[in-house]
């Protein structure tokens, strides 16, 4: 397997909504070829556990990927609309007993 190119890294770092400083991307691209080395070091021993990968010609469910988007999680609702209290983005809570509320 061939080690992956800062572009990738990139893409892969937009994908999964994350913050990579530019200068961070190249030890970033770094550190993932080694653990894809490692991973095919380990490959290359030839152990499977009997069951066929969905990628597998010969497995009964093929695999079926999703287009490359970024996608806005529209399941994360506003707290202010489940909390019992909500002031200025803030969760009210009873003062603990032990501080002298009641």
């Amino acid at each position: 397997m061939k080690p992956p190119r800062r572009d990738e890294i990139e893409r892969l770092a937009e994908l999964a909504a994350l913050e990579v400083e530019p200068s961070a991307v190249d030890g970033l691209t770094a550190e993932i070829a080694s653990i894809i080395a490692f991973i095919s070091q380990i490959d290359s021993l030839g152990f499977t556990l009997g069951h066929p990968s969905p990628g597998d010609a010969g497995c009964a469910r093929p695999l079926h990927l999703r287009p490359d988007e970024v996608e806005v999680d529209t399941t994360i609702a506003d707290p202010a609309t489940f909390a019992p209290e909500f002031d200025g983005g803030f969760f009210v809570v009873p003062k603990p007993e032990s501080m002298g509320g009641g």
